[in-house]
């Protein structure tokens, strides 16, 4: 059986990419190509992907567990896991996830946009779940974020040791569906985007008018109060009185940003060229 299993990270479309998944290939038993329908937490395998968190229990693997042993058992011949968190692990609990998937061919799919982008996309969600720091404050903790790390790829394919690596690199000018082309070209799977959503992101102004509220810390009244705002950000009425005002990076964090971008660009390239000492095939697919 092969494993092909997409770690996001976040804010590369995953979100969409995981309902095409599960509209295509979703089900409750296992299948020739199975998408197991996720219980709860969106439309990707947020728990399963907790369960490896150092501090997880141990016996929470038996999720994990219980899916190999459904899909060898039912004659699954390509089995689907796809969480944004399993970008967050430590090294520690990426051994744990190779020890675990023993035996099975496995396919490992990084999906990337562009740091800026990134960075800039998951500050505002940050705030949009009750996150108080300026884009400034994200900035200086980025050691904190496992996603970010450089070597993100490159930690992964020496750990996990995939039988094949596919990198998709989604640019600013690419239309939202040559996400679904490339994964569907690099994966062999038939995933029509047409239907999936697409997070809505906040502008400059909204982020700080939400971040405001935060950092009043109106523990009563915040959580529903957000909602409702974001709700009223994200109406086609707001959106044609207030036009969306692009989030951009400090100057003051500009050669912090352009120095992690090189070292992520550079750390990519020697994935390309196979000087990681594990002959694999890496494929890195532009879109």
């Amino acid at each position: 059986m092969e494993l092909l299993i997409h770690i996001g990270p976040h804010k590369t479309g995953t979100t969409s990419l995981q309902q095409s998944l599960l509209q295509r290939y979703g089900a409750h038993k296992p299948q020739k190509i199975w998408y197991p329908t996720p219980e709860k937490n969106g439309p990707g395998h947020a728990e399963l992907a907790w369960s490896f968190y150092q501090n997880a229990d141990p016996t929470s693997n038996q999720l994990l567990a219980k899916l190999l042993d459904a899909g060898l058992k039912n004659g699954c011949e390509k089995l689907i896991i796809s969480a944004e968190d399993f970008s967050h692990l430590e090294d520690s609990s990426i051994f744990r996830l190779k020890r675990d998937l023993k035996g099975l061919v496995i396919h490992l799919l990084v999906t990337l946009t562009p740091l800026r982008k990134r960075l800039t996309s998951t500050w505002q969600e940050m705030v949009k779940h009750g996150y108080d720091g300026t884009i400034e404050n994200f900035l200086d903790s980025l050691k904190e974020f496992k996603q970010f790390q450089a070597d993100l790829v490159e930690r992964w394919v020496r750990i996990l040791m995939p039988e094949k690596t596919s990198v998709v690199y989604v640019d600013n000018s690419s239309a939202p569906e040559k996400l679904f082309k490339d994964v569907s070209a690099c994966t062999g799977l038939e995933i029509d985007g047409t239907k999936a959503s697409m997070n809505q992101s906040l502008g400059n102004i909204e982020t700080k008018a939400l971040r405001f509220l935060n950092h009043l810390n109106l523990t009563k009244y915040n959580h529903r109060t957000r909602k409702l705002l974001i709700k009223l950000f994200q109406s086609k009425a707001w959106r044609l009185c207030i036009p969306i005002k692009k989030i951009i990076i400090p100057k003051s964090h500009e050669s912090l940003v352009s120095q992690l971008d090189l070292n992520s660009n550079q750390s990519l390239n020697s994935i390309h060229i196979n000087r990681i000492p594990v002959k694999k095939d890496t494929n890195l697919r532009a879109a």
